[in-house]
């Protein structure tokens, strides 16, 4: 199959492949292209969709075979954002431990990831316990309302595409939040647990300042 014809294929299947089969795809197409700009950019003016999206799905595929577990669990539900960050926190795990990167470390980041967004965690102060959730809740709503405000004054954003935006920039900070809880429910793992009703309330500061980021370059990139 030359490229013309992956192309067409390509722009046929796109919405009935796998996201790592849309990876796949991608990188051969991609291979192919000489001197076009950005390749995300590039991909969204051409095909259509997330800008985001393309790049992860790269960023993903890079790492070759290990990243098998979270391809399997993508397909499962897991957003793209959380798997790109996974990867990331596997890759970061085993340079600390000095261990190659391996499906097994993968897959052990993955079974954390589960078991955080699953377990109510235990020895912390009921009260504190009931506060950070506001907080988590009350983060998402308040971000959400400044970011969708802060999009609508665009004029030059047809209303198809920005309620694409807006629902992708929902996705992207309940993935963060979820992120966060995984987070901080390995370092309450390893924390002694008459401290740990004193570090939640530091954390959550600190990640909510994280969160603001990731917004912040999130809508820098679908301005671009």
């Amino acid at each position: 199959m030359n490229i013309e014809e992956l192309i067409v294929y390509y722009k046929e299947y796109k919405t009935k492949l796998s996201q790592f089969q849309l990876a796949q795809l991608e990188e051969q197409i991609w291979s192919s292209q000489k001197n076009v700009g950005w390749r995300r950019k590039w991909f969204a003016d051409n095909f259509g969709g997330i800008q985001n999206d393309y790049e992860i799905r790269a960023s993903i595929f890079s790492y070759g075979t290990v990243a098998k577990p979270i391809w399997e669990r993508i397909e499962k539900g897991l957003s793209l954002y959380v798997a790109v960050q996974l990867m990331r926190d596997a890759k970061k795990k085993a340079i600390q431990e000095q261990k190659f990167l391996s499906m097994e470390v993968v897959q052990n980041i993955i079974n954390e990831y589960d078991i955080a967004r699953t377990t109510k965690p235990r020895g912390i102060n009921r009260k504190a316990a009931v506060e950070t959730s506001t907080i988590a809740k009350q983060l998402k709503i308040d971000i959400q309302t400044i970011a969708e405000k802060y999009m609508d004054s665009f004029p030059n954003i047809d209303e198809y595409e920005l309620k694409q935006l807006k629902n992708e920039l929902i996705e992207s900070i309940n993935s963060s939040i979820d992120l966060i809880n995984r987070k901080i429910y390995r370092k309450n793992s390893s924390s002694k647990i008459n401290n740990l009703h004193m570090k939640i309330g530091r954390t959550n500061f600190i990640q909510a300042l994280d969160i603001l980021g990731q917004v912040s370059l999130f809508l820098e990139n679908k301005l671009i």
